[in-house]
């Protein structure tokens, strides 16, 4: 009953049937699994399925797409791919990936993929591309994980998974097989975008079931007091000081003003202050740049 425990390949001798399978019959990859294996000799039968996939074209080209949409780019699918209408390096990456998954043996080498996907040795190709800087929308979860550490919140209990739902993603309740879409137009749309913002600003205000913010430990730790102070810290922890200028202009004047526009200092001596910089937290945490990886 742990979902942490140790998954397992169960094979039940009286429940296995030992006539002959094919399979991809009649295509150049038919597999044949022969018949006759009787008691625990029949669980040859699933491990020769499984190297079978494994070698097999399309499971290569199925994974390292996934792993190129997982860390590059959403501008490639297995449509754009084999119709080559797919950006040409994305496509030559693509290529690159296949040939890694085909190049150890057995094949199907994750590391290997990934080091030619990633290219740490050379830092070069388009996972190191500045038009893909940034380019991908979280998921939910990634949208709610980031969020949470980027304030240092104090996370327990097991309420964060509906959360996550109201965000668009059911944990362990994918129907098909092949694994949540890393595209971001699958994960945002009007009503999820909401939700994500609600989230945020609902975090900011210590308001998220099983999830702690102390403001006041917070303040100190990183020596803060003023709206600007405030968003130049999320600039450099958030984008690394990229913000641009107009949204900096914007979140501090948020955070000095009233909800007419008038000038109201974000003051530690204000009887307001602690709910002004959980709403400023919540306003920065719900920019567009955030729901980007």
């Amino acid at each position: 009953g742990d979902p942490n425990g140790l998954w397992t390949f169960r094979f039940d001798p009286d429940e296995h049937d030992t006539s002959e399978k094919v399979l991809f019959r009649d295509t150049p990859y038919q597999f044949t699994v022969p018949a006759g294996r009787t008691g625990t000799n029949g669980l040859r039968d699933a491990l020769d399925v499984i190297d079978f996939m494994v070698g097999h074209p399309s499971t290569a080209e199925f994974i390292c797409l996934k792993l190129i949409n997982r860390f590059v780019s959403d501008e490639i699918t297995l449509r754009s791919y084999h119709d080559g209408s797919a950006p040409a390096d994305l496509m030559a990456l693509m290529d690159d990936a296949v040939r890694a998954w085909k190049s150890t043996t057995p094949a199907g080498n994750i590391a290997q993929v990934l080091r030619t996907i990633l290219k740490p040795a050379t830092l070069d190709g388009p996972f190191w591309a500045r038009a893909n800087h940034r380019a991908k929308v979280k998921t939910p979860i990634e949208f709610i994980n980031s969020t949470a550490r980027a304030l240092g919140a104090n996370i327990g209990g097991t309420s964060l998974p509906v959360s996550n739902e109201e965000l668009g993603m059911h944990l362990f309740t994918r129907d098909d097989p092949d694994g949540w879409s890393e595209s971001g137009l699958d994960w945002i749309d009007t009503g999820t975008l909401l939700a994500r913002m609600d989230f945020a600003q609902t975090l900011s205000a210590d308001r998220v079931n099983d999830v702690r913010w102390d403001l006041t430990a917070w303040l100190a730790a990183n020596q803060l007091s003023s709206a600007a102070s405030i968003v130049d810290y999320f600039n450099q922890l958030l984008f690394q000081g990229a913000m641009p200028a107009s949204n900096r202009e914007l979140l501090i004047r948020f955070g000095t003003t009233d909800d007419a526009g008038n000038p109201l200092p974000l003051e530690p001596n204000r009887s307001d202050y602690a709910a002004r910089v959980r709403e400023l937290v919540g306003f920065i945490l719900s920019v567009p740049q955030w729901h980007f990886q």
